[in-house]
């Protein structure tokens, strides 16, 4: 690319980085070597801001915020307008967007998905090495911990008509196999057994009535049963998930699991069911951006958490993240400083200062060309 500071690259009439830009030929040459100067000079304090180092001020700024309370430094309003804007913003209102719009940002989206999901396939460093177990015994402690979540997941599963089916189905073909199979005539008579299973492939051709007899009884037993059935296996799931049982199985999930590679696990979910989970990702945060009850509670949540971190400095804040002083400088010495930099280094900083200035000294150039005398001194604007 084109060094933008050169009166070559005005010239030339490049349009940087898809910007469209007027030519040098459009303005006296002159004026193209003063805006060729200009833009030089603002890139040279681009390329100075880059620099962030003690000098920057950076340190001094950090020490400044620090002991400020986080609501000195933000309003609510502003907050609030923050996350109106994040929510706004494209991809935002899907309907409303073009398709092509709507279909870049799902690209973007599945194809970052996609890059993960592949780099994932090739690591081989055990699960271990991401969750350690410390981590993963206090997330099996908090999942026992929380009695009413379990008893109402309990209540809500045990409760269903699937579940219900489930049992009536368990429940009617134990009974009708063990009538068939393990009754004390087909145990005790030598060939019984044998000879009941015999029977029961013929018998609804030879006793249609009585196989329907059996049906008919077994139907209504379950029927009259299944309420305490049910009931009894509610009971035996809550033994199955108290804290005891649980430690034990949590334990062996971890013997078997965390050896495993992070390949053998990014493996089992395959390409096609990746695309449908970031599909259900995107669905559901278009739904969030565009609903407008999940925007009024976020609004709300927002209302009933301020109290709670306005008066907090930013200082504990950014502790509370890991960032002391010196890590906050150095967050921002690694982010903005060599984007900047970069920025500066591919021609789009100067691209942007181009577009910015060329249009002051194109109405230059047309005051002088209709003899008015421009104020430089007083006009020449600063990028």
């Amino acid at each position: 690319m084109p060094d933008v500071t050169s009166p070559a690259a005005h010239s030339a009439g490049s349009t940087q980085a898809g910007r469209p830009g007027a030519t040098s030929e459009e303005l006296p040459p002159a004026l193209a070597s003063m805006l060729d100067a200009h833009v030089a000079f603002e890139l040279e304090r681009w390329r100075s801001a880059a620099v962030v180092d003690d000098s920057s001020g950076v340190h001094e700024a950090v020490q400044w915020l620090r002991p400020l309370p986080l609501g000195a430094v933000l309003s609510l309003d502003t907050v609030h307008a923050a996350l109106a804007q994040v929510l706004d913003a494209a991809p935002a209102r899907s309907h409303e967007q073009a398709p092509a719009t709507r279909e870049g940002a799902a690209h973007v989206v599945r194809g970052v998905a996609a890059a993960v999901h592949a780099e994932l396939r090739t690591r081989q460093e055990p699960v271990a090495d991401l969750v350690p177990r410390a981590l993963f015994d206090a997330t099996v402690r908090l999942a026992t911990d929380l009695d009413q979540v379990r008893d109402e997941i309990l209540d809500q599963v045990t409760g269903s008509e699937v579940y219900s089916r489930l049992m009536s189905h368990v429940v009617y073909h134990g009974v009708k196999r063990w009538v068939l199979t393990e009754n004390p005539v087909a145990r005790k008579v030598p060939g019984a057994s044998s000879l009941v299973r015999l029977g029961q492939r013929g018998l609804s051709a030879a006793a249609p009535s009585l196989e329907r007899g059996i049906d008919a009884q077994l139907v209504a037993f379950v029927s009259a049963t299944i309420a305490d059935t049910i009931r009894d296996s509610r009971t035996f799931l809550v033994g199955m998930v108290d804290d005891g049982v649980v430690d034990v199985a949590a334990q062996e999930v971890w013997r078997t699991n965390s050896a495993t590679p992070v390949a053998a696990v990014a493996a089992l979910v395959s390409d096609e069911q990746r695309e449908q989970m970031v599909d259900v990702l995107l669905t559901g945060w278009g739904h969030v951006r565009t609903s407008a009850g999940t925007r009024a509670l976020l609004a709300d949540l927002l209302d009933a958490m301020w109290p709670q971190v306005a008066d907090v400095p930013v200082g504990d804040l950014l502790d509370a993240s890991g960032l002391d002083e010196d890590a906050t400088v150095r967050l921002v010495s690694g982010l903005f400083g060599p984007t900047l930099q970069l920025l500066a280094d591919n021609g789009e900083a100067g691209a942007w200062l181009d577009a910015r200035l060329r249009p002051f000294y194109r109405s230059w150039a047309a005051e002088m060309a209709a003899g008015v005398a421009p104020g430089v001194a007083s006009s020449v604007p600063v990028a």
